[in-house]
Formats: C-alpha cells, structure tokens, sequence
C-alpha cells in the first residue's frame, strides 16, 4: 500500500537507497517492514524474498538497481522468434544453450553473488558465471525448460537489464591465447632455473674460476641453455626493435634487446677463451622476467573490451508499425519506408522523418550539445 511517511524527514529505500522526501509517498511492506521508493524496488524485493536470496542485501548496505524507470512488456517480443534468439547465443549442444550479457548496472560483491544464483529464481538455468571486470555475465540454461525471452526478463525484474546492442547480432571474435608467448615463457623459465641452478656453486665457490673439470663441464652447459634461451624466446624483443629502428623510433624493446646481445656474446667470448663463467644467469633473467611482464600486459589486455564500436550503441531491435499492428524487428531487418516507434529513452536507430510529434530529441550523441532540441513533424531525425 502506499501511505506518507509519518515519522523520519528523509527516509531511504531499503533495496536502492535512494533518499525519500517525507512529503513524497513511499511503499511500505507490512509483513517485512521494508520501506520502498516506488513499487519497482518492492517487486525486486519480494522476487528475493520469495527465492530465498535475501542474502543479497547482507553483502552490501542496500545495494539495488533503482526501479522506478519501468520496462515495457513488448521490449524483448524480438527473441521470441527463434532466428533472431540464435544470433545471441555463443554456442550451443543439443538443447543446452550458453549466452553472455552486458550488464552495465554490476557494481559491487552483491551483484555477483545475485547474478550467479539465476539458477534459484528460474529451475531452466543450469549455470551462471560472472565476469566483474568486463561487467558481463555468462549464462548456461536449458531450452526445454526456459528460454533467452525468459532469462532476459528475469534479469531485467531483478534491476540487471542486460544490454542488447545491435552489434550483439554479429558473431563475436573469439579471443585467442597467444601460445608462442606461452611457449616462450615456458623455455626462457626453463633455460633460467637451470642456469641459476649450475651457476649455484660458482657463487659459493672460494676457488678461481677455471679450477676443478666441474667448472668448466658446467660453463659449457650454461652456455647451450643460454643459446636455446637467445634464438627462442628473445627473438620477440629483437624484431620489435628492429621494426622501430625501421620507423627511425627507439622503443622500449631496443635498450632490452642491446641488454641481451651484450651479455650474450660477452658470454661466449669469456667462455671459448676461459676467461670466466660469463653473464649467462643475468641474460636469462632478463629474458625471463621480461617475458613475465608480457604475459601479464597481454592478460590483462584480453580482460579489457576494446571490441566494441558504434554499432554497441544502437538497439538489437526496434518496434515497427505495420497498417495498425506492431512488431519487433531487429535492426538490419528496417528497410526505407518503415514506420518505425520510438519509445521515451530510446535512441533513433536510423536517419528518418517525424511523422507524429513534436518530440523531443537528445542530440548530445551527434552534437554533444546536452539540451534537447524540440522537432515537428516532417523534420528529419538523425540516428543515434
């Protein structure tokens, strides 16, 4: 029921914390004594409390979606069709299906732990895996038990609306593990430790070098190890550098590839004469860790999306009239002469002429002026 809040100021809602004038009304929840801000945040609630997954609120201090913007019922009628539904879903085995979404609302532990107990509120998904850092969220479910329409408006009821761009219709590239990069981790860890290992009784040796056949049998065999570890894993470093010098530009790798050289050869010279056990340790070293540093810089680089271009700003799927009745359609299905419906909040998905109005429309996306611009009928409207 709604009522005024009759004793505190300002009240906050107890799923969003949004602040609650005490002039305004608020829903309140009798059985629960909860207090809501609209009666989206109290829906949100009960889904929870009806599932058992209250726990939501005890990670975080009220730390819901704010509900009072409503969803329309007909906003995902586009993936009751199977084709367009396809187009979402990764991969799939039989009836399994696995499909990922853009969550832009994931901001705190209490997202995660709600996203990946889907499961609880909805018996036809198997799997839920969240990825915080690229606020996706990965689901397994069952098409004989649910389907993509369902699992979409779950999602959006509990304030976790994914993002269906039209840039989701297109088959995304898979990311590739660099396995040489792996491959020359691997050799230049391998080439180091038994380096340093052989080299161990040089550095607690009191003896001259040159002394003892073990000396000598070792110093041989560092250098085979120190070789391996030159023409394989470094020779990453030595193109970079040179495709820099080409450019008549000094990279960072130039200073680390001249490190290497040096050492190296100062290496076999020493040996070949017996002048000395040479650098070899410090050689793989530097190729080693150095390696190390790539392999976290590319890790991290595959976590980041850089995959998305303008296309992730457009809709999967617009309404479209059609002599009185109303359809979705995804976007590359609109061709010239369609009548297309623009829903409060939504972005024009195509350049077209008013044919209802006046509107208002937001232009900060072409024009970056923040003012919306007020336009009659037969103007042109820009897409985006």
């Amino acid at each position: 029921m709604k009522t005024p809040s009759p004793t505190a100021t300002t009240i906050s809602c107890d799923h969003c914390g949004e602040q609650v004038n005490k002039d305004e009304e608020v829903i309140l929840s009798g059985e629960t004594e909860k207090v809501f801000c609209c009666e989206g945040c109290r829906m949100v609630y009960d889904i929870l409390l009806e599932n058992n997954l209250c726990t939501y609120y005890d990670l975080q201090d009220k730390p819901g979606i704010n509900r009072k913007k409503t969803v329309r019922k007909d906003k995902f009628d586009f993936l009751d069709h199977q084709e367009t539904a396809q187009r979402f879903i990764q991969f799939k085995s039989g009836t399994i299906s696995h499909v990922t979404f853009y969550i832009p609302q994931m901001h705190c532990s209490s997202c995660v732990w709600l996203l990946e107990s889907l499961q609880e509120m909805n018996k036809g998904i198997l799997e839920t895996r969240t990825d915080f850092a690229r606020k996706e969220c990965k689901v397994i479910y069952d098409e004989t038990v649910t389907g993509l329409k369902e699992v979409v408006e779950l999602l959006t009821a509990i304030g976790y609306e994914p993002q269906l761009s039209f840039q989701d219709l297109d088959t995304r590239p898979i990311s590739k593990v660099n396995r040489k990069l792996w491959r020359d981790v691997g050799v230049a860890g391998f080439c180091f430790g038994n380096i340093m290992l052989l080299s161990f009784p040089e550095y607690l040796s009191f003896l001259k070098w040159g002394e003892g056949g073990h000396f000598r049998w070792f110093s041989w065999v560092n250098l085979m190890l120190g070789s391996l570890s030159f023409w394989i894993p470094s020779r990453s470093f030595f193109v970079s550098a040179w495709k820099g010098i080409q450019q008549q530009h000094l990279n960072i790798d130039a200073p680390i590839a001249l490190a290497i050289l040096i050492t190296y050869f100062r290496s076999v010279i020493d040996i070949s004469f017996s002048w000395g056990p040479g650098f070899l340790d410090s050689m793989s070293g530097i190729v080693f860790f150095m390696l190390i540093g790539r392999f976290y810089q590319d890790y991290s680089q595959r976590k980041l999306s850089f995959d998305r271009d303008f296309k992730s700003f457009f809709p999967a799927a617009v309404t479209r009239s059609n002599h009185g009745t109303s359809e979705s359609v995804t976007l590359d299905q609109l061709k010239e002469g369609d009548v297309v419906k623009i829903f409060h909040g939504e972005v024009i998905p195509a350049d077209g002429l008013l044919v209802k109005g006046p509107a208002m429309v937001d232009y900060s996306f072409v024009t970056g002026e923040s003012k919306p611009q007020q336009v009659q009928i037969g103007e042109l409207l820009y897409a985006g």
